[in-house]
């Protein structure tokens, strides 16, 4: 009998020793909750114009931007995302010749932080992207669709993803946003270069 009350005497303390264990590793979850939650930046995706249709001389371009869904599909973008650095958020873009004639098309990435305030500041540091289709080719700063864009022909996709250095851009931000900006031209085919490089008409360097 003696032997079972000292048990009895020894149970209390491996009871709260228990407790005490489980609280400090609820306590570590609650911050690792907190760390990964604020560890997340305000993102969006947009082209340069309002109905992402550019219009130069006879030529007539789309920017087309969407995102992979739950399922895979492929479906509309949300004006405004929250991402964090554990994967790079989808984001397709292509261009649609919705014109007329043959063009020959370019792209131009460029990223800008927005602090709580409204200010703006350069930031394409902080981005990486998930380049897909081959025939887009950087020069001078601008991707290059490698092949005239016939009529209601679409390329393939420049991006299907873009990732951010999430703790730099909270630090640039604060509470803010960081925005990718889709600058889209098209020139047309017609009495021009054989390639996209080499056009010329680019409105750029028209002064439009």
């Amino acid at each position: 009998m003696a032997e079972h009350a000292k048990c009895d005497d020894h149970a209390p303390e491996k009871s709260s020793g228990r407790r005490v264990m489980l609280v400090v590793t609820l306590c570590v979850l609650c911050v690792l909750a907190f760390v990964l939650v604020a560890q997340t930046v305000s993102f969006s995706a947009r082209s340069t114009k309002a109905d992402n249709v550019v219009t130069f001389g006879s030529v007539t371009v789309q920017t087309v931007e969407t995102m992979k869904g739950p399922d895979g599909e492929e479906i509309a973008v949300p004006e405004i995302e929250q991402m964090s650095e554990s994967a790079p958020a989808s984001r397709i873009v292509r261009v649609k010749n919705v014109g007329q004639e043959p063009a020959y098309v370019r792209v131009k990435l460029s990223v800008r932080a927005e602090d709580g305030q409204g200010a703006v500041a350069p930031a394409d540091d902080l981005a990486t992207y998930v380049f897909d289709d081959a025939r887009w080719v950087e020069k001078d700063g601008w991707y290059y669709f490698d092949a005239p864009l016939a009529p209601g022909e679409t390329t393939g996709a420049l991006i299907t993803g873009v990732g951010f250095d999430v703790r730099a851009a909270q630090e640039r931000t604060g509470n803010g946003l960081v925005h990718l900006d889709i600058d889209t031209q098209g020139v047309q085919v017609k009495n021009n270069a054989a390639s996209a490089f080499d056009a010329e008409g680019w409105p750029e360097e028209a002064g439009l």
